[in-house]
């Protein structure tokens, strides 16, 4: 059993992603096949295309038009940080919104944890004035519709197979509002 199964009283933080310190990391996390079977694309990113992603989203710091942390966890008395996954906002112009996208390790995913940084990211979006916040989830991953719901986001629309996600909107409560529009 992993030492993080409790993520509740595991401290947690948000570390800017660097290019030079998270690409192996990052890589790691972009070749999961879980991740890359929730993911809008499917296949794994060549090198050069990781590459050039890292490029992306390392270099704007929040406040500009993408950002990306790395998800951090650990128990100062007991390991040291431990890195759990990736969590990045851009603004999306297709969407007219800033979209947030999370990714997790395998052994740090079911406990809580997505849903700790989606609420801290979208409380750092409320006070910096990034609204609209949204998110678009594969349908066939509740986990991810779990966490973004538990964080206060709520769907808004389902097309596609995707359902778009907006935190503080007004519409329907739950992924069952969708049931039977998967056709």
């Amino acid at each position: 059993m992993c030492p993080e199964r409790n993520a509740v009283n595991v401290e947690l933080a948000l570390e800017s992603l660097h290019f030079l310190r998270h690409w192996k990391f990052a890589r790691t996390l972009a070749t999961d096949p879980v991740v890359r079977g929730v993911s809008m694309d499917a296949r794994p990113p060549t090198i050069w295309k990781h590459l050039c992603w890292m490029w992306r989203w390392s270099r704007w710091p929040w406040g500009k038009e993408y950002a990306a942390w790395v998800v951090v966890l650990g128990q100062p008395t007991k390991q040291l940080p431990r890195p759990a996954g990736i969590v990045r906002v851009g603004w999306t112009p297709e969407l007219g919104a800033y979209e947030v996208h999370i990714a997790l390790m395998r052994w740090a995913r079911g406990q809580g944890i997505g849903t700790r940084v989606l609420s801290r990211i979208a409380e750092v979006a409320e006070q910096s004035g990034a609204r609209p916040l949204v998110a678009q989830i594969k349908n066939g991953n509740p986990g991810s519709m779990r966490a973004f719901e538990r964080a206060g986001f709520t769907p808004v629309w389902f097309s596609d197979g995707i359902a778009q996600l907006e935190y503080g909107a007004h519409g329907p409560r739950s992924w069952d509002g969708f049931r039977g529009m998967e056709n």
